[in-house]
């Protein structure tokens, strides 16, 4: 029997990403994700519900994500579900001090698309500075000349035909 660990989400973003590196530099990025459903009872009574999901990027994704969403931004995430269990100190009425298990999901994910476009010339607020982000269509102009010359270099070989 074949076994498959993966998740597919579309929601949006319910804080800005956090994106911080390990002791040995690889970005990680932490940010979460409501997913909204409906759906009609046998009565024809319409439901809504919305579960937050937590996503962990790692690498170069970790970086895009933090470089290009904000809070309420709409993605498609696949990953693989996580399970972390850990016991925590809780301190009981009597005063003492006692060990509760507790539990946590996550999606660790290995594609992140960006579903919507940023707005128009859209901020940021990042470690006190303010840091413009560009829209897909922006471009820098040292970017314009050197990608149609690449565009003017290349042959339907070079792409694949």
């Amino acid at each position: 029997m074949a076994y498959r660990n993966t998740v597919e989400a579309i929601g949006r973003l319910t804080r800005d990403p956090e994106l911080r590196y390990t002791q040995t530099g690889k970005p990680v990025c932490n940010f979460s994700v409501a997913l909204n459903s409906t759906w009609r009872d046998e009565k024809g009574a319409k439901h809504e519900d919305t579960e937050f999901v937590r996503i962990v990027a790692w690498g170069a994704t970790a970086e895009a994500v933090a470089e290009n969403m904000t809070k309420g931004r709409l993605v498609f995430v696949e990953g693989k579900l996580k399970l972390r269990s850990w016991t925590k100190d809780v301190k009981a009425k009597s005063g003492e001090v006692i060990q509760v298990p507790m539990e946590s999901a996550e999606v660790h994910a290995v594609n992140v698309q960006f579903l919507d476009r940023a707005p128009e010339k859209a901020t940021r607020q990042a470690a006190g500075t303010q840091k413009q982000v560009p829209t897909a269509t922006e471009q820098t102009e040292e970017e314009q000349p050197r990608q149609e010359q690449q565009a003017a270099e290349s042959t339907p070989e070079d792409e694949g035909f």
